[in-house]
């Protein structure tokens, strides 16, 4: 029977093999070398980070030796289902640009206070996006007026 350190030589001399064969699969490894994605490993680490071993000689593109394994080809996506279109502007906020009446809201409060809210891109003449249906007319708010005076007493 050999010495225990000549056996443990023997397995050095062996360790590359394991350690390739204990990383990815070698269909998975055959990577042409423009293609290969650097796993940044060398020859003791490759395997363990699953990554492909396989060394470039001559290699004057410097392709990387340790590398990522080629993904197997994704299956086809199914085909997403057809977009509906937009819905239709609501007919009491289809009003043309230039007669909209601002309703100074943003798109998050321009609902809630019973307006339309469309945008426009580009806005070169600042068109509201929020802005009065066309069934409703801005009611102004009301101006205050001054309080009348109590009236002047007559002289004594």
């Amino acid at each position: 029977q050999p010495p225990l350190t000549t056996c443990v030589m023997r397995l050095w001399a062996f360790a590359p093999v394991l350690l390739s064969t204990a990383g990815a699969s070698k269909d998975t490894c055959s990577v042409a070398g423009p293609d290969r994605q650097d796993c940044h490993g060398d020859e003791s680490t490759c395997a363990g980070l699953g990554c492909c071993w396989g060394p470039v000689d001559p290699n004057p593109d410097n392709y990387p030796w340790c590398f990522y394994a080629s993904a197997p080809a994704p299956a086809p996506s199914p085909t997403p289902p057809p977009t509906s279109p937009s819905p239709p502007t609501p007919p009491l906020c289809d009003i043309s640009e230039g007669a909209r009446q601002d309703c100074f809201g943003d798109e998050s409060s321009c609902a809630g206070l019973g307006c339309c809210w469309l945008p426009v891109d580009p806005n070169p003449d600042n068109v509201p996006w929020c802005f009065h249906t066309g069934g409703s007319t801005p009611t102004p708010a009301p101006v205050p007026t001054p309080p009348t005076p109590p009236p002047t007493p007559p002289p004594t």
